[in-house]
């Protein structure tokens, strides 16, 4: 729930695209323990309103490409398994 822009999907830029991520930026950046899919759940939609004042939540200050790397590892599997499971029609 904490991902918007936090530590995972930094993590992922980081590995995917590094040259986007301002790490002097990021460093500084102090967690914000919101979860963005619970806010949803409860029918608010607005950043301002969930309290994302910067528009990110979690922990970015604690992305790493190496982390980045192993989740695009694991989500490029989770891809091919299931496109594989619908060519097989599981």
């Amino acid at each position: 729930g904490e991902c918007h822009a936090g530590r995972y999907e930094t993590s992922i830029m980081m590995a995917a695209d590094p040259d986007r991520v301002d790490n002097d930026v990021r460093a500084g950046l102090s967690e914000v323990p919101i979860s963005l899919s619970v806010k949803l759940r409860e029918g608010v939609v607005d950043f301002q309103e969930m309290g994302l004042s910067d528009a990110y939540c979690g922990d970015p200050a604690e992305a790493t490409a190496t982390e980045g790397n192993e989740l695009l590892e694991r989500l490029a599997t989770m891809v091919v398994t299931e496109v594989l499971e619908a060519m097989r029609g599981e």
